[in-house]
């Protein structure tokens, strides 16, 4: 019942949500290769709207017709904005990314940098209470980490601290900065960039 659901939200928002058209790549299972127009889904005052993106959404192919695919179907799709390129990665769904509970075995996370480690958003809807989250530019979303080899982890915002201080633990001068909170949830951007270029 629940993955109908998620299933009905999803394609309901991609056949009426505001959106964008805009050239893009998808990579499938098979790892061909699409080049696609995709529909980019944006709030009101135009950012991108992530979480509508995190279970597929719709594109124009080559011989102009519209289709729809899910995570589960591809590895990546990526697309320019603003500039910037943005990818999303589908990853195995666990306990705390995705709707493994509805039966969806596939989520696609948003890559935010990819050096030493990488880090990904995953966003989180804002109904109901949920301590674990952030919020930026209006739409909330916890960190995922992911090393080579090692599955992917999760960095809340309830259980920052310890379990920060635990993952990063090959970086001693890091640690010290997350023990006293010169590093903070907030300041993941610094904290990453300290990861990739300060730690040995």
């Amino acid at each position: 019942m629940r993955r109908r659901l998620v299933v009905i939200v999803l394609l309901v928002f991609i056949f009426t949500a505001q959106a964008i058209k805009v050239p893009g790549i998808i990579i499938t299972n098979d790892d061909d290769t699409l080049y696609v127009k995709l529909k980019i889904p944006v709030h009101a005052n135009g950012d991108i709207y992530f979480l509508g993106l995190q279970y597929g959404t719709s594109y124009i192919d080559s011989k102009g017709e519209k289709q729809v695919f899910f995570s589960t179907y591809a590895k990546e799709f990526q697309f320019l904005w603003e500039g910037d390129l943005i990818r999303m990665i589908s990853f195995k769904s666990t306990k705390e990314i995705g709707e493994v509970d509805a039966g969806y075995d596939k989520v696609f996370l948003h890559l935010k940098s990819n050096v030493r480690i990488s880090h990904f958003y995953y966003y989180k809807s804002v109904m109901g209470q949920n301590p674990i989250r952030r919020k930026q530019n209006g739409q909330y979303f916890v960190d995922v980490f992911k090393r080579k080899d090692e599955p992917l982890f999760v960095l809340n915002r309830f259980e920052f601290k310890n379990k920060a201080m635990a993952y990063f633990s090959d970086c001693p001068s890091l640690v010290e900065r997350i023990r006293n909170k010169t590093y903070r949830i907030n300041d993941m951007t610094g904290l990453i960039w300290f990861y990739n270029y300060r730690c040995k």
